[in-house]
């Protein structure tokens, strides 16, 4: 058995022997392989490989709350892409105040705002803006 071993040690050594000497007698085009095999590699990473982090596009788009939630958007397209500001006082008064000036500004000045809300100027939550209180909160308004 230890015959065959060294044997097969020796055809493994004589390979390696002759595949070093092939690629020093041929280092130059082997380098230039290798140059083109790794810009080839890049350039295919970059074209086809990429990272998408949108959790959106993890879940079938056939799944059927999916299909209800694309619905939605289609149906209220003014609730999506939205800015939140929140407006701050001293008073009450001067918040409300300033709130809807910046609103009217907003709508007038600003073309890229297709649709402004101002719950605090809007007829409906002036008229039921209780209704939305926890009960904590009513109980300390009375």
């Amino acid at each position: 058995d230890y015959g065959v071993i060294k044997a097969f040690g020796d055809i493994y050594l004589r390979f390696l022997a002759c595949w070093v000497d092939t690629a020093r007698k041929a280092a130059v085009p082997i380098l230039l392989v290798a140059t083109l095999a790794t810009g080839a590699s890049l350039f295919y990473t970059v074209k086809h490989l990429g990272i998408n982090t949108s959790t959106s596009d993890m879940l079938s788009s056939e799944l059927p709350f999916r299909k209800l939630y694309d619905e939605y958007r289609r149906t209220f397209p003014n609730l999506r892409n939205n800015i939140t500001i929140v407006v701050e006082g001293e008073t009450p008064d001067i918040t409300e105040d300033a709130a809807a000036a910046l609103a009217v500004w907003l709508k007038t000045e600003i073309e890229e705002f297709k649709f402004v809300f101002d719950p605090a100027s809007d007829p409906f939550f002036i008229t039921n803006g209780l209704l939305f209180l926890d009960e904590d909160e009513l109980a300390d308004l009375s």
